[in-house]
């Protein structure tokens, strides 16, 4: 007997809006192996289940539906809540859940639950309310008379219950459309490689083979894919192509308008291809005594405004003892407090101290936190943020002066290089996301009385977050070293 076909489910949008190959691997799985558990995947669902939980506790009555048949019982009952209704579509093969039906004079309206904290730029959740619409729209005890059904409404992360007025039937509608298909397609669609969007995925290693084996032009991160298409254009179809050429060889075209751009795409497939660095310019390196500094945050803190729970910095002699932390145990503000009173000691001791970081988050969540607790007005903020201040982005001055044989232009990817900075975290597992699990486990912890457990997680993140600085701290030597 023939397999049946897997159906189109109304949460296929998170992968249908991420990546068309990921979509298309839903149904046309690349073996039959199954993906490892995503650690940080899971606690995201964890708390969204948690989250859901909660707006479930604020309503009275709800009725869970047990299954398909259930759900079409209860609205034709009117039940005014209904939690979990279970849709099918058989014509189409689509299955939908959303977490709660409530009863309107105008028919059954749609709520879902989310941890985001704004809808407008999500066409994932945009799509996926789309299809639940579609989905009671077309349910069988549907009010006939019901021309329109009320807008749905998503529960932020925050608490804040927002009615969305946005494109959400139309999404759901091409969602549906696109995704049958993929499903009928027998050819995997053609993707384009982006670092930041490929190295999560649980297909990176099958699809980074055919990626390599083509030469990609978008291996490179001087190119993205709108700048392949008008490469490909002018006849560079591969990056060796790319990497003998000469700059008049490139013409100017849409995303290709900016000569240094076409030059640094020519000179980040060269490095990529001799696997050595490129120096664009002779660097100008701030003056004064470097700190390095880097925080550990929890991004769902702080009612999904991001909390800092580790403020660390390495100061000089850069040793063993010189790592500085600052942890938050309970108190976001004393912990901001402590942090301020730190680099206003350092400040103290080495006036033209600089503060190294890698990537504006650094400076993103000084601002944030200056914002929280009213103090833009605060002298050391104010130093702080100054356009002459402290802070400096390593990361944008590697990307102004320097091009390197790497992917991508994260720490982890440059440090780790064995031809490049050969930096070796103490934990290998270790990482952003990594620390934030983590800390979950440490809190965890601490709310079971488990303090020795407690302890050691949090030694764990220390040992990360004071890698991570001496981690820059030896990209700088390594740079200043290749100049």
């Amino acid at each position: 007997m023939p397999k049946s076909p897997r159906p189109i489910y109304a949460s296929d949008a998170r992968a249908w809006d991420h990546c068309v190959r990921q979509a298309w691997f839903l149904f046309h799985p690349p073996g039959p192996e199954q993906p490892e558990p995503d650690p940080f995947a899971d606690l995201i669902k964890t708390l969204g289940e948690e989250h859901e939980a909660e707006i479930l506790k604020s309503f009275d009555g709800p009725v869970e539906a047990l299954s398909v048949a259930h759900t079409q019982s209860l609205m034709a009952q009117r039940t005014p809540v209904i939690y979990q209704p279970k849709f099918r579509d058989d014509s189409r093969n689509v299955v939908g859940t959303p977490d709660f039906l409530f009863m309107t004079e105008e028919g059954y309206r749609v709520a879902d639950a989310k941890l985001a904290l704004s809808v407008e730029k999500n066409r994932a959740i945009q799509a996926q309310l789309g299809v639940y619409q579609l989905l009671v729209a077309n349910s069988e005890v549907q009010d006939s008379d019901v021309q329109t059904l009320p807008k749905p409404v998503v529960f932020l992360g925050d608490g804040e219950a927002l009615e969305v007025d946005l494109e959400t039937e139309r999404l759901g509608a091409q969602f549906l459309v696109d995704m049958q298909e993929l499903r009928n397609r027998d050819v995997q669609p053609k993707a384009a490689f982006a670092y930041s969007k490929c190295n999560a995925c649980v297909f990176f290693d099958y699809c980074m083979e055919g990626f390599e084996a083509r030469d990609d032009l978008t291996l490179s991160p001087a190119i993205d894919v709108r700048a392949a298409q008008q490469l490909e254009m002018q006849q560079f179809e591969t990056l060796s192509q790319v990497a003998i050429a000469e700059p008049d060889d490139m013409h100017e075209a849409p995303y290709l308008r900016n000569p240094d751009k076409r030059l640094r795409i020519i000179q980040q497939a060269r490095s990529l291809k001799s696997g050595k660095p490129i120096v664009r310019e002779a660097p100008e390196w701030p003056t004064g005594t470097m700190i390095h500094f880097d925080v550990e945050s929890d991004p769902m803190g702080a009612s999904g405004g991001g909390e800092v729970y580790l403020w660390g910095l390495l100061k000089p002699p850069y040793e063993v003892e010189a790592f500085d932390a600052v942890w938050k145990d309970s108190d976001d503000f004393a912990a901001w407090e402590d942090f301020l009173t730190l680099v206003a000691s350092y400040r103290e001791r080495w006036p033209d101290l600089v503060l190294v970081h890698y990537s504006p988050y650094e400076r993103t969540v000084v601002q944030q936190y200056a914002a929280r607790y009213q103090a833009t007005q605060d002298e050391r903020v104010a130093w702080l943020l100054a356009e002459d201040g402290p802070l400096w982005d390593l990361q944008a001055f590697i990307k102004r002066y320097f091009v390197l044989p790497v992917l991508s232009y994260g720490l982890k990817t440059i440090c780790r290089a064995p031809r490049l900075v050969n930096f070796h975290w103490r934990l290998p597992e270790s990482g952003s996301q990594w620390s934030v699990v983590r800390y979950y486990d440490y809190v965890a912890a601490l709310a079971e009385a488990q303090v020795e457990q407690a302890a050691a997680i949090r030694a764990e993140i220390l040992i990360y977050n004071e890698d991570d600085v001496r981690a820059t701290a030896a990209m700088v030597d390594w740079l200043q070293s290749i100049v």
